[in-house]
C-alpha cells in the first residue's frame, strides 16, 4: 500500500466514542453522481452480478434465494468465510441493505444500506451507511480498520458506476511488455505525488482530504490540471486504481483506470492497463479514449526502456 494511503488513513477522523471495543458505529457517505437516481438504482436489479462488483467478494456461492429479499450467499474473506443476506430492495423508495449473518475476523455485526435520491434532473444522491462493530481487539489496529471502511464507502458508490460501464460495453482492457525491471516501473506508479509514467504530465501534486476521507491528487499539463481520486493501492497483486469525475475532456461521466504490474524477469515488466468509463451523451467515448490510452502505454514502455 503507497505510504501516502497510510499517512492519510492516520489523519481519518474517528469519534473517541467509537474506538471503544465492542461499540455499535455508524459510518455514513453521500456523493453526488452525474446519472439519474433512476439509472443509477438499475445496477440494483442483479443482486448477483452487483455483489460480483461491490465489495471483496471472492469465490461467492449462494446459499438460497434467487436473488431477491431473502437471498443468502457465502463468500471468501479475511481466510474464514462471511454470509450476507439481502434484507432490503425497496424500489419506491430506492433502498438497499444488506447484512452479515454472524460474524468475521474484521466484524461481530456488520449492515450496509444505500439509498439513492434525486440531486438535479441529471445526477443523483447516493448515500452508503454502514453500522458495524468490529471485531478487532488492538486499538490502533481497529482505528486503522475504521478509517479504511470509512474511506471505502466513497469506492463502493463509484462502484456501482463501473458495473454500469460494463453493462454498457465501456470497459477497455491494454496490456504493454516494458524492458525495465518491476521495482523501476512499481516506484513510478506506485508515487501518488509523482506523474512520471503519465504521458504528458508536467507535474503532480498530492491533495488529501481528511475532512471528507478523501485522497486525491492534481495532475499538471501545463496550464491544465486534471483532479484525480486515489480509489485503492494493492501490493500483492501491485495495482493502482484512481477515478474522476464528468469529464469534458475525455467526454465521459466518470472514469476509472487501473493499472497493474506483472514482472516478467529481471528486465521485462508487463504493464496492464483497464479503462472502464461511462460516456457523456450521444458521444462516442471509447473511439477516442482507445488511442489515447493505446499512445499512452507507448509512451510508458519508451520512457522506462532500460538499455
Amino acid at each position: 500500500m503507497t505510504q501516502a494511503f497510510q499517512d492519510f488513513l492516520k489523519t481519518v477522523v474517528i469519534a473517541k466514542d467509537d474506538l471503544d471495543f465492542g461499540k455499535v458505529v455508524t459510518l455514513t457517505c453521500t456523493e453526488t453522481v452525474d446519472v439519474t437516481p433512476e439509472v443509477y438504482w438499475s445496477a440494483f436489479d442483479d443482486y448477483f452480478r452487483l455483489q460480483s462488483y461491490v465489495g471483496m467478494h471472492e469465490n461467492t456461492k449462494t446459499i438460497k434465494g434467487d436473488g431477491g429479499v431473502g437471498t443468502v450467499i457465502e463468500f471468501d474473506f479475511m481466510g474464514g468465510k462471511t454470509k450476507e443476506e439481502l434484507v432490503e430492495k425497496d424500489d419506491a423508495t430506492k433502498t438497499w441493505t444488506i447484512e452479515m449473518l454472524g460474524s468475521n475476523p474484521m466484524f461481530t455485526s456488520y449492515k450496509a444500506t444505500v439509498k439513492v435520491e434525486e440531486d438535479t434532473k441529471e445526477t443523483a444522491k447516493v448515500t452508503m451507511t454502514v453500522v458495524a462493530t468490529s471485531a478487532i481487539e488492538d486499538a490502533e489496529k481497529r482505528k486503522s480498520q475504521l478509517a479504511f471502511t470509512k474511506y471505502m464507502l466513497r469506492n463502493r458508490i463509484t462502484e456501482v458506476l463501473c458495473l454500469l460501464a460494463d453493462n454498457g460495453g465501456n470497459v477497455l482492457d491494454f496490456e504493454i511488455d516494458v524492458d525495465c525491471t518491476f521495482k523501476k516501473m512499481w516506484d513510478a506508479v506506485d508515487d501518488w505525488s509523482g506523474c512520471s509514467w503519465v504521458c504528458q504530465a508536467t507535474g503532480a501534486e498530492a491533495c488529501p482530504l481528511p475532512e471528507k476521507h478523501d485522497l486525491r491528487r492534481k495532475v499538471f499539463f501545463g496550464d491544465r490540471a486534471l483532479d484525480e481520486r486515489l480509489v485503492t493501492v494493492t501490493d500483492n497483486p501491485p495495482s493502482l486504481t484512481y477515478e474522476l469525475g464528468k469529464s469534458d475532456v475525455m467526454k465521459t461521466l466518470f472514469y476509472r483506470g487501473k493499472v497493474a504490474l506483472e514482472k516478467i524477469s529481471d528486465q521485462k515488466t508487463k504493464v496492464k492497463y483497464t479503462a472502464i468509463f461511462l460516456p457523456q451523451a450521444g458521444v462516442d467515448a471509447k473511439a477516442g479514449i482507445k488511442p489515447l490510452m493505446d499512445y499512452r502505454l507507448q509512451f510508458i514502455k519508451n520512457k522506462f526502456q532500460e538499455k
